[in-house]
């Protein structure tokens, strides 16, 4: 999915609200080929000043003249489609569909907790974490488990738009407890109790993956 044009500004706001992520690609005139977002802007030079400098006394421009240039002294206009920076986004072919809905997810600005998640999901190799060996300790703890989704279970799943895996999973729990309740009653066994907490940290589990597939890869899916 492509966006933009976005001038730099722009860019580096979306890209600190979490809405990009490092390694979605990005294209401006003069670049050979697309390039990840954040090589793009790390080459980008440091943003100008809102405002120009204050005007020496000696060299006064009258107001009417200021008023119509930037720091730069150069016209203040619209960034042109071929100057600005465009940004690509890969989504699996399923997003087609609701492509309006995870276009909403995608611009929904997300707080420093789950930006700092999305980014360790990515360093881990994305959804399967497959290089997760590349974290610290304290980095797969954080990624791994949700203390909210454990508390609130499929709660916290409605909460953050994910009701179809809040359903399957409590679904899932309910079968695998009434059997463990069944089998108990015929062994004598009481570990239903014991099967609530892991029901518990199933959603714990699960939860931060879960949410960076909505919100990044527009995954909509039951499970």
């Amino acid at each position: 999915m492509q966006y933009g044009p976005f001038d730099e500004d722009e860019a580096r706001t979306v890209f600190s609200q979490g809405s990009l992520l490092a390694t979605d690609l990005a294209w401006k005139a003069g670049m050979p080929m697309w390039r990840p977002v954040g090589e793009v802007l790390a080459a980008l030079p440091p943003p100008i000043p809102l405002g120009p400098p204050p005007v020496p006394a000696s060299s006064v421009v009258p107001q009417s003249i200021t008023q119509q240039l930037g720091p730069d002294r150069v016209p203040l206009t619209a960034t042109p489609a071929s100057q600005g920076l465009h940004v690509h986004q890969s989504a699996p072919t399923s997003v087609a569909a609701s492509s309006q809905q995870t276009s909403n997810d995608l611009a929904t600005p997300l707080s420093e907790t789950w930006v700092r998640r999305f980014r360790l999901i990515e360093k881990a190799g994305g959804v399967g974490l497959r290089d997760s060996r590349n974290l610290t300790a304290g980095e797969r703890a954080s990624l791994t488990f949700n203390i909210w989704g454990m508390i609130f279970g499929p709660f916290y799943y409605l909460v953050k738009g994910m009701w179809r895996k809040s359903l399957s999973y409590t679904l899932v729990c309910f079968v695998i407890i009434e059997i463990v309740v069944l089998i108990g009653e015929h062994y004598n066994y009481r570990g239903v109790r014991e099967m609530g907490f892991i029901t518990a940290v199933m959603f714990a589990l699960r939860a931060n993956v879960d949410y960076y597939k909505k919100m990044r890869l527009g995954d909509k899916s039951w499970w």
